[in-house]
This record gives C-alpha cells, structure tokens and sequence, in this order.
C-alpha cells in the first residue's frame, strides 16, 4: 500500500472549489481557506493567504479553471483570468499559471482548464522534489544551508516533507576598521579606529500537519560566523608587508571594536494529531570575534592632551522567557495556539 503523506497540499481542487492553506495563521494554526468564486481566490491572494512562486503559479490556473465552472459568459472568463493575473503584479508564476490555464480554457473547456491546473500543481511538486534530490548530493555532510521565502510543502502546490535542516542560515560577517602597517600619521587631535557591527535576525521554523509530523534534527539552526576587528598595523590573516609605520596623536588613540546580535527566533511544530520533533529543535550557534589590537610593522603614540574619549567595552545579554508556552514532543495531544 502507497504510504500516504500527513502534510495537507498547500492549494487544491476540492467539491468545486479551490482550497489553500492559509499561511497568514502559521505557525500558529493550520487553517484552510476555501474558495467558491474567483473574487474570494482574488482576496486570498492580495492578503497572502496563499505565497510561494509555485503555489502561486498554480493558484493562477486554479482560478481559471474555478471562473470557467462558475461564469457562464466567455469574456467574462477572459476578464476574470486578467483580474487574477493583476492580484500581484510581480509574481510571474502567478501569471504563468493564469496563461496556462487560459490557454487550456480556450482549446478544451471548463474541464481542461481543471486538468492543466491539477497537472501543473503536480508538475511544481515533482520538480521540487526532484530539486531537492539532486540539490542533496551536491551539498556536503555538515553543509549549512539558508532559505529564503517559503520552501517545502508550502511553496509547492502539493505536499513535501520537511526533511533535516528546515530553516537552516548560515552568516558569515566580517567587518574591519584599520590603519594599514607602513602608515605615517601624526595628527594634533585623537585617532579613533572603531570597527561596529550588528545583527537583528527574526526567524520562523514550524512544522504544521493534518495527521502526524516528524520534523527532524536541528530544525530552526542558525549559525553566525562573525569576525569584527579594529587595528593599526598588519592584519595578522592577511599581512600586507609594508613595513614600519608610525601613527601619532596629539590627544588619544582610541582602537575599538563592537558587536550587537539580536536574535528572535520562533521554533514550534502544531498538528491536530501526534507530533514528534528530534533533538535540536532551535538551535543557535554564535562563533564571535571581536578584537581591537596593535598588529605588527606599527608604531602607536599618543601625548593624552584633550578632554579624552570614552570607549564601549562589550556586553553578552541572554535570557529565557519563562512565560512562553510549550509542549512535549512525547505526549499526542495537540500544542496550545502559538501567535
């Protein structure tokens, strides 16, 4: 027997309408919007219930194939199919798929208009699955992937599992202030070299099911790699090799070097039956480098005259929000609602 998959296709064909999965309640709540007429498919997609260039593609010939059952007149057809094509001017799968749909429309009918929608939604799937297949054999063990948009079952028109690594980023930063070795300064007033550099990162992993999930390793992972540095003199990764250079100031020498993160980042998996996630659901991991110092092939003086100069010098901030809700992955009754 055909194993059958518990995640609900993101846009379907279903008793004469067209229903999707609206994401604008993930991953909150797993809700379906069903559209009767081509009007309520255009509010679907002007309100982002409905995202993703493939689920939109197939949405487009969805709702060809839903004017074409609902309106008897043939330019009206015609009318409706420019309407769905305008929701959203900038998603070229949207109107790819009302072309196609249009096109199936005009040579066969109301049913053709159906069979093209089906069998393009079905085609987007294949592919992405196809996609992904061919994308795992060229990424290494232990490769970090980042994501952009919606991905897996809610891009395509159907369902996908979410395999391990689901909203996975990787950043690499690096972000230097210098005065190069060999360098010849003499400045009356103060030298500030400060190197700042900041991150805000908001981040939204879920998992969402009719039936059972299984969301795997390290779902929700972001790994930053930040290097921020102030110096005067050789770079000690890349030395320049210019030789002695003097940097004098008649006030201070300020070399400083700053790093702020802000991360909020939301990991849940909701279902209306069991639900299991693996181990490192939401995982962060920070490699930072911040550092201010002489390097070599540099001369620093400084005579201290002036008002002086205030320097920050870092600060690490971590908390836990005690009040948060949560669930056990071991038990089968359904997670509270997540907003």
């Amino acid at each position: 027997m055909k194993g059958v998959d518990p995640i609900p296709p993101t846009i379907e064909w279903r008793r004469g309408q067209v229903r999707l999965v609206d994401q604008r309640a993930l991953p909150g709540e797993l809700r379906f919007v069903e559209c009767a007429s081509v009007d309520e498919l255009c509010d679907a997609i002007a309100s982002l219930a409905v995202r993703g260039a493939p689920a939109l593609g197939a949405a487009g010939a969805y709702g060809v194939a839903l004017a074409a059952h609902t309106i008897d007149d043939a330019d009206a057809v015609r009318a409706a199919a420019r309407r769905l094509a305008d929701m959203r001017p900038t998603a070229v799968n949207l109107s790819w798929g009302v072309e196609r749909g249009l096109a199936a429309w005009e040579d066969g009918g109301a049913d053709a208009a159906l069979t093209e929608a089906e069998r393009l939604a079905a085609a987007d799937v294949a592919a992405n699955r196809a996609l992904g297949g061919f994308g795992a054999e060229l990424v290494p063990d232990g490769a970090r992937v980042l994501t952009h948009c919606n991905t897996g079952s809610l891009a395509a028109g159907g369902s996908a599992g979410v395999g391990v690594g689901a909203d996975v980023g990787t950043y690499n930063k690096t972000t230097n202030a210098y005065i190069d070795s060999g360098v010849i300064a003499d400045v009356d007033g103060d030298i500030k070299v400060t190197a700042n550099s900041s991150e805000d990162l908001i981040s939204v992993a879920a998992g969402v099911a009719a039936g059972a999930v299984a969301v795997g390793v390290n779902a929700g992972v972001h790994v930053f790699n930040l290097q921020t540095r102030a110096f005067i003199g050789d770079d000690p990764n890349a030395p320049s090799g210019a030789g002695a250079g003097d940097v004098h100031a008649g006030g201070s020498v300020v070399i400083a070097a700053d790093d702020y993160s802000n991360i909020d980042e939301i990991v849940g998996v909701l279902a209306a039956g069991s639900v299991g996630v693996a181990a490192g659901a939401g995982v962060n991991v920070s490699t930072k480098e911040t550092k201010a110092f002489i390097g070599t092939g540099a001369k620093v003086t400084a005579d201290g005259n002036g008002a002086g100069v205030t320097v920050k010098t870092g600060l690490i901030n971590s908390g836990i929000d005690a009040s948060a809700p949560t669930f056990s992955p071991n038990t089968s009754s359904s997670p509270d609602e997540r907003e």
